[in-house]
């Protein structure tokens, strides 16, 4: 092989970049997705641009609680701006990111119900526990009924997160309340566990 198809082949084997973005603060690449675009109001206020669809010039910041912490001075945020900003209000920031998140794990948990992949009650779950890929636990849940389910769905592919109340729980199924979810589609149920990382990284206490 030429050393100008060895080069030609080479350029062929590297991953692609398209539809990738890099944080703002630490710099790693990530799919624009998963990732928080940040543009600049016209009197130089930092704002969230939730639908990623704002004209303009934006830059793009992970989900991390040292990378929200990074861009305080606001120095970074200006050169990927290219324009002034005002030094952003990170407590405000943090806020409302981890408002957008919580509302889109209950928004998903809700619509399971409807579509058939969130499943509920204690006797539900045991029934379906070979089918469960995430079982999430409210915080208040007795320690029995704890005990019982994670000993059902333990190994495999399940995953068992504790997060809100039972009230909690019990609204996004439209019930009084829930001790206990199960999901049994995986790729939601990855799409969950992404949320609640992102959640868990953002309430880290640097």
């Amino acid at each position: 092989m030429t050393s100008r198809k060895r080069r030609r082949g080479e350029r062929q084997e590297r991953p692609s970049t398209k539809g990738m973005r890099s944080c703002v603060a630490c710099r790693q690449r990530f799919p624009r997705e998963t990732l928080i675009r940040l543009v600049a109001s016209p009197d130089g206020e930092l704002l969230v641009d939730w639908y990623r669809k704002a004209p303009g010039r934006g830059t793009h910041l992970c989900y991390s609680v040292s990378c929200l912490e990074a861009i305080e001075t606001g120095r970074g945020l200006a050169r990927a701006l290219k324009r002034q900003i005002l030094p952003p209000d990170l407590e405000s920031l943090k806020t409302a990111i981890l408002a957008s998140v919580e509302g889109r794990i209950e928004s998903l948990l809700s619509i399971g119900r409807t579509a058939g992949w969130a499943l509920s009650g204690t006797d539900v779950l045991m029934r379906a526990k070979r089918r469960i890929r995430l079982l999430v636990l409210a915080n208040d849940i007795a320690a029995d009924s704890e005990r019982k389910l994670r000993d059902a769905v333990v190994g495999g592919e399940t995953e068992v997160l504790v997060y809100g109340d039972a009230l909690f729980l019990g609204r996004t199924q439209g019930k009084e309340a829930r001790v206990a979810l199960g999901v049994v589609d995986q790729v939601m149920a990855q799409r969950l566990i992404a949320e609640f990382e992102r959640r868990n990284r953002l309430s880290v206490t640097s």
